[in-house]
């Protein structure tokens, strides 16, 4: 059980999204998700989850927010987590000269341990494709995170109205869900509150 709070510097979003990472040692990490809407009266998400992870990540529309780090996968716990501007992992180009942000990959992951060293309050930071941590020695460890997800469905149009359309794993989902754009409700976003008159769907 994971409840993640939103600090009072932040506005509370829509929804929020966590994303799971189980670190392996002999195979890529395990990437999974999971949404929850958040009703407008409340500034906390809970969150179950049923497998290990290491690493938990709150995106905030583009912003990716450090909300659990464990060295040891997490089996069984009760965690209290608060999204905060000082855990936000900003991209590569805002805390690297763009000299070395335009190397190619291998040539500027050399360069990863200096924010980290230069920047003693960053926790995270992210290029493409990896997230990287600030440990407390101040050493870099990067773990591959993929961050540009499509909301689909993998093709099916489940969504109506323009929703998106979530599903917790990009291989071999077991749930899915849809985000509705404003005025717009219901498990495919199929009814909407943008007519002047009243309905009975509304």
């Amino acid at each position: 059980r994971i409840e993640v709070l939103f600090d009072h510097s932040l506005s509370i979003p829509r929804y929020l999204l966590i994303h799971f990472i189980t670190v392996n040692q002999n195979t890529e990490p395990f990437l999974s998700s999971a949404l929850k809407k958040i009703p407008f009266d409340m500034n906390s998400a809970v969150f179950h989850v049923s497998y290990p992870f290491n690493i938990a990540m709150a995106q905030v529309s583009a912003d990716f927010y450090l909300v659990v780090v464990r060295e040891r996968p997490i089996v069984s716990a009760t965690v209290v987590a608060r999204i905060h501007p000082s855990l936000r992992c900003p991209l590569i180009h805002q805390v690297l000269p763009e000299n070395i942000v335009k190397q190619h990959r291998l040539k500027r992951m050399k360069h990863y341990d200096q924010p980290c060293i230069q920047k003693p309050q960053l926790a995270c930071f992210r290029d493409d494709v990896h997230l990287c941590l600030c440990e407390q020695d101040r050493q870099v460890n990067c773990v591959r995170f993929e961050q540009n997800m499509t909301f689909d469905c993998q093709g099916s149009g489940v969504c109506e109205n323009g929703g998106q359309c979530f599903l917790d794993r990009p291989v071999c989902p077991t749930s899915g869900s849809c985000v509705c754009e404003d005025c717009y409700y219901g498990s495919r976003c199929q009814f909407s509150t943008k007519s002047s008159s009243l309905s009975l769907d509304i």
